[in-house]
Formats: structure tokens, sequence, C-alpha cells
């Protein structure tokens, strides 16, 4: 192969399109930090004209800062018109020092205009900045994942198709596909890889002759059983003596059983396959005799096998139609469910983009995406896909402008997430790429190390299109030592012996390999050897003895990490585990939930048993029976969970679970937070717990969850945890001196001064269901099959690809150390496929012995590089580390002042009894108990701000209100507010009933309410909104002539942070002199203490009609069983009792603010028609606006003067 020319930053084109193969080390971000540099001055673009992205938020924060950096070291140069650094001398030479100063100056004035973003967060704004262009809405709510979606879609298809078939059938699918999450991936994939080739392109359905033939064999079959059972059995006796282990008694009841079953019942219409069945086929059998003698069976076997011959390729036809069928349907029924809910999937970003790119608008869009970013660097390209590349194809068609491809194909591990290497290798093969050279991680040694490793294959990375690049090393030795082992590769040889029969077993593994790689770390850590860290203040270089925060274990499972961890602790090394594991797969999160679900079952005995016995209690088994057995002291923990169940349903999860964490649950047992920080693991556990607390607390508050509810959906995310989203992931527990512990695929693009690679012989595989492979050349199509029968054809191709894979990982591990490193090998059983096999052992599979010779042979030859040993397993004693230096580390304190007036609030917050105004959930009604808001409870009058007119007796007085049997509460009441925002006014058919019907479905709302919940709004919409609304109703608005949901958000005491504070006594005073004392004598009963900062909220409605603008509140208020409860007095009433008068009066400032900067020529009196209240429960076409409408008209001089208030106070300054 053709050597590929190296990359100079400095002075390769910035024109066309370029990949750029950076290997490990091989400073890939300070090269596209110095493109960056090149494109502002030399190309004249603008810092948000060139694109950089990246794929996780991690990497993307740090190329943020690294440009920004750049930036300042570049202007430094052409300031100075030299630079100590190569690259920015050169430029700072050739480019003219004042037009490159002053385009630097400006990127790094508008740095936060910077379009550095991961590839969501590029898609996401694509979508928006051009939603002419791409048919995408301006604004959507974005969720983490969409596998709760995929989940469900799948349990209703599975639940549609296994309610129409019969047991038999069902028992056959078991086999293949027992559950709907069998059916995931055809979710996922239709949703996020529209370019996966499916097969069969279509299913094929049998015959009526084929089902004729079945019949047959399956008579034949049967009518052998009748006759022969007890041959039959007798032949399947493992007490015979003839069949191996596998026909054992307890292995084979179950499957005959059913076999009989099926056998001694009616001709089946289809296929029919039990599950294990294939174990009495005659081939079966004589593959399961023992010796050599001859065997007769009974002419069933025979007859069985036939018959699955024909059955099997039968069966698997219904099975590929039951897969197509979802995968036809899963994104429309998926897009169409986000539609409706205006919610999107990160996934959803990319697809949509691409999908735009390529409709018909596609070249309108890409020229717009081009024309917005004229040069694009893309980091990390090895782990794009066919979707992502496409739109950067589309981009930069034809070469234009500049697009730097930069990643490295060796590091492409990302394959289950959907990276695809091969998206990377056609773009190789478009365009050949440039390589970087030099490695800046590693010393010099460990570089050269590596570097004699992989050369020894002739496809060290299994596909010919990946080339192991040789790389020279710019840094020298930095670690010194230890005595006896100096080499900086170092590869640890496992004997055998007691290991397992045939090879070192995974059991052994799991069990003993930990505690081995914890020994050899003390020994590290013990030993003489010293580390380089810089240059001490007189000059001479400081060396010092190894920490443990120099040291890295990089293992494959999450599994793994857990053990390493312990076995570190247990010898004394602080660590800490960095991983994906959702924090909802943590024991922490089963304890919590057994908590929990007591205490939302608090009188069932047996789950407070439960949860008394976890740790987050304590309780023993035997302090346990005590107090089961002694009634008084059972009767303090019924009682304990009864408060406990209370607490919550009154003020939410956050006071449980403070209670929980920082109080003791009884006198013999301190608080939980305490008490397990004093056990071993006790800060991983409680770290653990204050994240789930803190995800719980947030998923109550943002969704209005009751208790049984939150419950529920944390049982739900600990089912379904899968892979953590990025607020879920498992976090340090501590960031104090200690060994690292990480997955491979979190360690990619980190380095660590020393790393241990225990786990090198694992090999996960390809998987034997639905494996997904890629096809021949040119197009290699991502490709996935649908019929069990070429699962296991396709997986032998899948398998190649998934040992390429093997062997990236295995890259990965070993570059990730800058000093040393140190690889445990051995002879594995079922090891010899492994990718560390591969790498140390090329000719073939070796025993022990001969393995060893290798290792020794290899090390001799290196020059004092590699170092080959067997493996000391003598036990180690714990270590004690010195606790870091303290010295010149003081406490701060704090002098200033904590302007507590300065916040957020909003009308509940201003209304709520409480000592400060603070920020509070939207009002959505109902926060009040129903009972109590039947009748007045106060002396207040009805008047407010706008005039109530008088009551007037009605014939229809009466009648039941509407909604009259709908739940009650805050939750309801949100639910009712979200119909009328999506409902279309001017649609009142069956489009609405569909609507409702759904949106109560996904609430769990009981489906009885559908048909009220629809006939309520239905006639709130019809009815007539009165005074100078007479003769119109909302049924008559259109969607251009509403504003649904309007948030605000406004300043008060906008005039700086030492501005005068709103005070309640400015607002009482405020009110009287407008004359509306009834009004200010309520504010004087709240105590919201001062506020500077925002008010902010939502209006349920703004709409337009006759050229007036009107604000407009849904109430779902429960004010009596009958319209006659909600007449003018009644809503009045309720009204002042809620100080629903203060905030409309909120509303009114919000609008005529918005209107005041919307619409020209704007004037209050000519534009701002009013306000609404609807009491939806009260109103009916009927009555018109005499029931359920409180109509008000309040005084611009009363808006527009507490507009100027809430700016400008008059109080003195807080």
């Amino acid at each position: 192969m053709t050597p590929s020319p190296t990359f100079n930053a400095a002075t390769h084109s910035l024109r066309g399109t370029h990949l750029v193969e950076a290997s490990a080390g091989t400073g890939k971000t300070f090269n596209i930090t110095t493109l960056v540099v090149r494109l502002l001055v030399e190309s004249n673009l603008t810092i948000d004209q060139i694109l950089v992205v990246s794929f996780a938020k991690a990497s993307t924060a740090d190329l943020r800062s690294r440009v920004r950096s750049r930036l300042v070291e570049a202007i430094d140069a052409f300031q100075a018109g030299q630079s100590p650094d190569v690259v920015l001398d050169v430029l700072a030479r050739k480019a003219p020092p004042a037009v490159g100063l002053e385009r630097l100056r400006a990127g790094l004035r508008d740095f936060d205009r910077a379009a550095i973003y991961t590839i969501h967060s590029f898609c996401q704004r694509a979508l928006v900045e051009f939603a002419f262009e791409s048919g995408e809405p301006f604004a959507s709510e974005f969720v983490e994942g969409a596998e709760e979606l995929y989940l469900e879609l799948c349990q209703d298809h599975w639940a549609r198709t296994a309610y129409a078939a019969d047991p038999a059938w069902l028992e056959g699918v078991a086999g293949v596909m027992s559950t709907p999450k069998s059916l995931f991936d055809i979710a996922r994939y239709a949703s996020e890889r529209p370019d996966l080739r499916v097969l069969p392109s279509s299913s094929t359905q049998p015959t009526p002759a084929q089902l004729a033939a079945l019949r047959v064999r399956f008579e034949s079959c049967a009518a052998l059983w009748r006759s022969g059972e007890a041959t039959i059995r007798s032949d399947l006796d493992y007490g015979n003596g003839r069949l191996k282990a596998d026909y054992q008694a307890p292995k084979i009841e179950g499957p005959l059983a059913v076999l009989g079953s099926l056998l001694t019942g009616a001709t089946p219409s289809g296929p029919r396959v039990p599950g294990s069945s294939g174990m009495f086929t005659l081939a079966a059998l004589m593959a399961n005799v023992k010796g050599k003698g001859p065997v007769n069976f009974h002419a069933f076997f025979g007859a069985w096998q036939a018959y699955l011959e024909l059955a099997i390729p039968l069966r698997n036809g219904e099975l590929i139609e039951l897969q197509q069928q979802l995968h036809r349907t899963a994104r429309t029924t998926l897009d169409a469910h986000k539609n409706l809910h205006n919610i999107r999937a990160y996934s959803d970003l990319l697809v949509r983009l691409a999908d735009a790119t390529r409709g018909a608008n596609g070249r309108v869009l890409a020229d717009a995406l081009f024309r917005r970013y004229p040069a694009a660097l893309i980091d990390e390209f090895q782990d794009t896909d066919p979707v992502q590349f496409s739109v950067f194809e589309a981009m930069y068609q034809g070469g234009r402008g500049a697009l730097f491809l930069i990643g490295d194909p060796k590091q492409a591990i990302y394959a289950f997430r959907g990276g695809d290497i091969y998206a990377y290798l056609r773009a190789a093969g478009r365009s050949p790429p440039s390589t970087l050279d030099v490695n800046f991680r590693s010393d010099r040694a460990l570089v050269e190390a590596l570097g004699s490793l992989y050369p020894r294959s002739s496809l060290p990375f299994v596909d010919p299109r990946i080339p192991f690049h040789a790389v020279t090393a710019a840094k020298g030795t930095r670690l010194r030592g230890p005595s006896g082992e100096p080499a900086p590769l170092q590869l640890r040889m496992l004997r055998k012996e007691g290991k397992g029969k045939n090879g070192i077993t995974n059991t052994w593994a799991d069990r003993a390999l930990a505690d081995l790689v914890a020994a050899d770390m003390v020994r590290f850590l013990r030993s003489d050897a010293l580390m380089l860290r810089g240059t001490k203040a007189d000059g001479a270089l400081d060396w010092s003895p190894p920490r443990a925060s120099d040291c890295a274990v990089l293992v494959r499972k999450n599994l793994d990490a857990e053990r390493i961890h312990r076995a570190l602790r247990a010898l004394g090394i602080p660590s800490v585990v960095t991983s994906d594991t959702s924090v909802f797969q943590s024991a922490a999160a089963a304890e919590l939930h057994a908590l929990l679900d007591a205490i939302v079952h608090a009188s069932s005995d047996r789950r407070i048993r439960a949860a008394v016995v976890s740790p987050l209690v304590g309780l023993s088994a035997n302090q346990l029976a005590e107090a089961v057995v002694h009634d008084a002291r059972w009767a303090e923990w019924a009682l304990t969970f009864r408060d406990l169940h209370e607490r919550w349903a009154d003020h939410g999860f956050a006071a449980v679970f403070r209670r929980l964490m920082g109080e003791p649950l009884s006198e013999l047992h301190g608080a939980a937070e305490p008490r397990l920080l004093a056990e071993p693991g006790g800060e991983r556990r409680v770290t653990n717990l204050l994240h789930l607390g803190e995800l719980l607390q947030r998923r109550e508050t943002s969704h209005t969850l009751t208790p049984a509810a939150l419950l529920s959906w944390f049982s739900q995310r600990i089912a379904n945890a899968g892979d953590a989203s990025d607020d879920e992931e498992v976090r340090l527990e501590s960031d104090a001196d200690a060994a690292t512990i990480m997955t491979v695929y979190k360690a990619k693009g980190l380095q660590f001064p020393v790393v241990w690679v225990p786990y090198g012989h694992v090999n996960f595989g390809a998987g034997d269901t639905r494996p997904m492979y890629h096809g021949d050349p040119p197009d290699e199509a991502a490709t996935v099959s649908f019929d069990p029968g070429e699962w296991g054809t396709n997986a032998v191709v899948a398998e190649v690809e998934a040992k390429a894979q093997e062997r990236r990982i295995l890259y990965v591990s070993l570059t990730r150390a800058a000093h040393r490193l140190t690889v445990f090998t051995g002879e594995w059983h079922r090891g010899g496929d492994s990718a560390l096999d591969a790498l140390l052992h090329p000719s073939g599979t070796l025993d022990e012995d001969r393995r060893m010779g290798e290792l020794e042979a290899l090390a001799g030859a290196s020059g004092g590089r590699i170092g080959a040993s067997w493996f000391d397993e003598a036990v180690e004693t714990p270590i004690h580390l010195p606790s870091p230096d303290p010295k010149g580390v003081t406490v701060g304190t704090f002098a200033g002042r904590v302007r507590t007036s300065w916040r957020r609030s909003s009308y509940s917050g201003l209304t709520r009894a409480k000592g400060v105004a603070e920020e509070a959930p939207e009002d959505h009604d109902e926060a009040v108990d129903d009972e109590a808001a039947e009748g007045p409870r106060g002396a207040l009058a009805p008047e407010a701000p706008g005039t109530a007119s008088a009551d007037v007796s009605l014939p229809m007085d009466a009648l039941p209100c509407g909604f009259a049997d709908f739940p009650r509460g805050k939750r309801p009441g949100t639910t009712l507010h979200a119909l009328y925002e999506h409902a279309d006014f001017l649609d009142l058919g069956p489009a609405l009933d569909a609507m409702v019907a759904e949106r109560l479905a996904a609430e769990r709302v009981d489906a009885k309410h559908v048909v009220p919940a629809t006939a309520g709004i239905r006639a709130s919409l019809a009815t007539d909104l009165g005074g100078s609304l007479t003769g119109f109703a909302l049924h008559q608005l259109s969607r251009e002539h509403r504003l649904d949901e309007l948030a605000f958000t406004f300043p008060v005491s906008s005039r700086g942070p030492t501005a005068p504070s709103l005070r309640q006594r400015d607002l009482v005073k405020f009110f009287v002199t407008h004359g509306e004392v009834k009004l200010a004598e309520r504010v004087a009963a709240l105590t919201f203490g001062r506020l500077r900062g925002h008010l902010h909220g939502k209006i349920d409605l703004v709409f337009e009609h006759g050229g007036k603008f009107y604000v407009a509140d849904y109430k779902s208020n429960h004010l009596g069983p009958t319209l006659g409860d909600y007449t003018p007095t009644q809503m009045a009433r309720a009204m002042a009792e809620h100080s629903y008068d203060l905030q409309y009066l909120v509303y009114s400032v919000a609008v005529h603010r918005f209107l005041t900067l919307r619409l020209p020529g704007y004037q209050f009196a000519t534009h701002f028609g009013g306000v609404r209240y609807l009491f939806i429960r009260g109103m009916t076409p009927a009555t018109g606006a005499a029931r359920g409408v409180f109509a008000a008209n309040p005084a611009e001089a009363l808006v527009v003067g507490l507009s100027e208030l809430l700016r400008s106070p008059p109080g003195s300054a807080s």
C-alpha cells in the first residue's frame, strides 16, 4: 500500500474536501484549532462561518476551550511577529500582521457566536434556522432518547398480534422472539437508520399446497405419537445409557410435554414449531448418541424431522411478516406521535436533516447551509454513519468550500451506537487521507514498543483498507523504573493452572482477576518508580513517586469496573468508576425503589418488611423478626410509613427524600446518609442515592406526578435503563487522589500516565439474533435480515466485522497510556481468536509455554521497551497512601452580601404565603382542596377589577355542569389545559375526538372520560363570550389569530443590581390609589417580601378579534355540580379567593408589553380588548356568557401604571 502523505495544518490547502487520519495521540485537536486560525486569517471567514462538529458533549466543550486558547496564542504570535510554536510562527511570518490581527481579534471578540457544536446541536440549529427550507417546526421539546416510545410501539404491535394468535403459534414464536423487547431493534432501525437495507424485501405467504403438505406431515407425526408414545419416551430415556447428558429427564420433560400436547390436539391451520422441539428430530438424536454402535429409533423422530423441515421455513415466513409490518409502520407511527406532542428525540434531528437535504427542497437547503458555513471541520469522523455523512456531502458537494474530515479508522469503536466504519472507508475511497505522524501523548519507548507489535500482522485490523501507520514520538522518557521492570510495556502472563481445565476461564476471571490487578497496582505504587511532574522553582526537574491518581484500569464491562473498584478498595487504593452505566441500574436504585414502594403502599406489611431490611433503613433479619412478633413495635413502623406517605402526598417527593436521607426512621437506626458513608463503599452508594433523588424530584416537578405515578415511572426506568442519557450516567463519588476505572468506550480520547488492560482477551462477538452486517462493495450498505433462517449465515459475516471491531477496541485500550502500559495475557479457554492473541501471537494459537517463549523473544528484541514475565500471584497487604498535602490550602471566607430579593418569580410565587417571593410551578388551577372550593371561605365581596353582572336565575341552572365526572385536582387541570392548547377550534369534528382520546390515554386517564371531556370542550368553545365579544365564540377562532401558552419573562426593578426592590407595601399603595381597595387588602395579607429580578409565567390564550387582543385563561375549578353554581357572583368570589384578579393584571401587563414591542402603532385603548376567565365546567351555548364566563376590562391607568411600578419600584434598595 502506498504511504499516505503527511498532513501539515500550517500549509495544507484550505479548499476542497480533505480526509485527515489522526492516529492516537497525534494532536488531532491541535490541528483542528490551527485550521480554525488559518480559516479566519487566510480565508477571511468569521468565527460563526466555520463549523466545527464533534460527536460528544465533553469533546465539543474541550474543542471550544482549545479553539479559544489557540486564538489567544495566535494573537500573541501575530503581535510579536514570531512564536515559539512552530506552526504559529509560520503563520505569523507569512500573513500581513495588521490584517491577521484584526481578523483574529474579531474571532475572539465574537467567540460566543462560534459554531462549535455536537452533531445533534448542529442539526437542531440547522432545522430551526432554516425551518422553511427543511419543513420542520420552529420549536419542539427535545427528549434525550426515544427508547420508551420504541418499547411502547413494540408492545402495541406484539399485543395486537398475540391477541389474534392461537397458543400453539405463540409457543413456536417464543423460541425465536419471546417478548415485545425482541422487536425493539426493528423500531429503532425504522426511526434512526433509514439507510439500513432490510431483507427480504417482501414476505412470502404459505401457498395452499404447502399448507396441505404440512397438514399431512403433522397428521403422520400425530398418528405415530398416539400409537407409539410409550416407545418414543423409552427411546428418550436417559437411563438407557444411549444418549448424552442433554437428554437427561429434567432437560426434556418440559419440551416433551409441550410436544405431546400439540400432537394430541387438533391439527393446526399453519406451521407450529414449539420451542426446543428440534431436539426430537432423528438428526439431533443421532448426534447425541453415545458410542459408535448402530442405534434404532422409533419412526416418529424421522417423521418429526420431516415435518420441521417444512414447518420452520413456513413459520419463518410468518415471523418475517410480523417484523416487516412493524418496520413498515414504525416510523410513520412514531413521527405522528412526535408531531402530535411536538417532541423530538436527538436521533430524529439527524435523520430529519438528512431527509430534508435529500427531499424536494434538498438542494435549496444544502445551498443555504453551505452559505451559512463555507468551511467545516468534522472531528471524530470515524464515528460517522451514512446518514451523517450524507448531510455534509450535500453541503460541500463538488468540493466546494473547505471540508476537513478528521478521524482515525483504527479507533472506530462505536458500532453499537450506530457508528459505521464503512461510511468512513467510502469517504477515504473518494478522498485519500493524509496522516498525522507524530505522537505527542506517549513516551518514545512506549510508542516504539507498540509500533513493533502491529507490523507483525499483515492485516492487523482485518480490513486491508485500515493499515497501521507508524508514528514517531515527540516526548522522551518521563517515568524512571521501577527497578527490575523498567520497560514501558509490560506483558503479564497468567498461568492457567487452577484456572480451568482447557485454559483460563471467564468464570475464574470474574472471581479473581480484579484482585491480581489490584495487587499489581499496589506493587507499582510501593516501588521506587519516579515520574516527571515538570520543573521546580529552581529550574530542577521535578521527579516524584507515582500516585493513585496516575493510575487507570480500562475494562470492557461495567460489571468488571465494579469488581476492580472493590479489589482496589480492599487493598487501600482509592478509586473512582467512570462509566456510562445508568444510575437506574445501580443497587441503590433497587433499594430506593423498595423503600418508595412501601411508602406509596403504606398499608402493605409485606412491602414495609422488604423496605426496612434494605440498607437504607438497615434492620437485620433478627431485628425484623423481633419487630414483627411485637405488635407495638411493628405498629410504630407502620405508623412511620403512613406518615411518610402523607408527607409525600402533601409536600412532594423532596420532603420525603430529605427525611429518608437526613433523619433516622427509628430510635435504633441513624439517618441513612451518615450511616451509609461510614460503611465500605458508602460514598458510592450515597452519591447514587442523591443522584436518584435529584432525577425523581425533577420528574415529579416537570410532569406534576402523584406519588404512585412517580413510582411507576421509577419502575419503568429501572426495567428499561439501557444506555444512560447524559444526566442519568453514574456520577463520580469523589475527585480526590484516586485511580480511575472506566470502560474503553468512555476512555476514548483520554490519556492516563499509567494504564492496566486486564481484559484484552474479551471477545463479545456479533450475536445471533438479527445480526447486522455490511454488503459487498461498492455500496457496503448496512444490512439486516428478518428471516431467522438466514441469521446463522449472516452471523458468520457479522462475526468477521465484530472481529475487526475487537481489534480496534484493543488499539484504543493500548494507546491511552502516556508512560507505562501493563497488559494481562494467557492461554484462555476459547480465547485463541481474541484481538489480543491476534496481536501477540499472529502465527496462531499456542499453549502457554510456547506463548511465553514468543513473548520473551519479543521482549528480547525490543531493546528494553517490552517486558514479559509470569505474573506473580502473591497476595499483597493493603497499602497506606499519604494524604494529599494540605499546606497552603485555606478555607475561604465569604464577605459579600447575597441579595435574596433578586430572583425569578411568578403570580403563584407572589400569592404563595411564604417569606420570600420565589419561583413556582405554572398555575393550572385547583391547587386547593376541591370541597373547600365549592363555597365562599371568607368575607370578601365578589368585586374585582372587572365588573360582574348581577345574577339572574336561568331555567337550565339545575342542569349538571360540564366535565361533571372528570377528575379534579392539579394534574387533571393541566390535562384539560393541554386539550384546549392542541385543539383546532375550527374543527370540532372527529379530529377533536381522536386528539382527546390519544392525549387522555397518554396521561393514563380512564377512557370513560373521553366522551364527556370532548362534549365539554365543544360546549365551552361554542359559548358566547359576552360584552365586547357578544356574538363571538372561540370555535370561530383560527390558529392564525391565537397564541397558546404564551410564555413571558419581564424584569422587575430593571435599573440594575442596586435598584430598589418591589415591596409588598408598594403594591398595596398602588391598588389603593387606583380604587382597588379589596385587591389591596388581599395583597396586604400576603407575605412575599421583596422582589427584584424577573416575573415570568404562561398565559393560556391570547387571541385577536376585531382588531383587539384579549387575555383568556381556562379555569377548571369545580364551583359546584350544576350550571347555577357558575353565576357571575360565584365566579367573582372564586376570582377573589385565588387572587385571579392579580393574576390577570400581571397577564395584562405582559400582553401590553408584548404588543408594545410587536405591534406598530400600538395603543392600549385601541388594541387591548380585555380579559376572559373561562370557568369551563360552567360554560354551555344555552346560557351564553351568563354562566362560566368572567369578563373584565382593566383600565389603561391600572395596567400601564402597574407595568411602570414593576419596572421601577419606588422603595429602597435591599
